[in-house]
């Protein structure tokens, strides 16, 4: 009787292995999913919105004070510099695949 007994908790060892096996599994293909998902977003910002250097002093310029929309032609990123205060201004073209 022992023998049987033990030989169920064996069986409900392995079962709970393949199920927590599986969670995991399922687990890593979901975190995977979203990491690319936020590199994906991530690339996308600084495809619009990369850091440039200052035209007076050439200190890095982060953010854009503002940016605009201009329907179906460009946006334009209106930069001021931390360190000298020149403001500057840069247009990005639209362009259809």
């Amino acid at each position: 009787m022992h023998t049987i007994s033990s030989a169920q908790a064996a069986a409900q060892d392995t079962s709970g292995h393949r199920w927590t096996g599986r969670l995991a599994a399922a687990l890593k293909r979901w975190w995977m999913a979203y990491i690319t998902w936020r590199l994906e977003q991530v690339a996308a910002i600084l495809a619009v919105s990369v850091p440039v250097r200052c035209p007076n002093c050439r200190d890095w310029m982060v953010a854009p004070v503002s940016s605009e929309y201009v329907e179906g032609v460009e946006i334009r990123h209106h930069w001021e510099c931390d360190f000298c205060g020149v403001a500057s201004s840069i247009s990005i073209p639209i362009t259809e695949d």
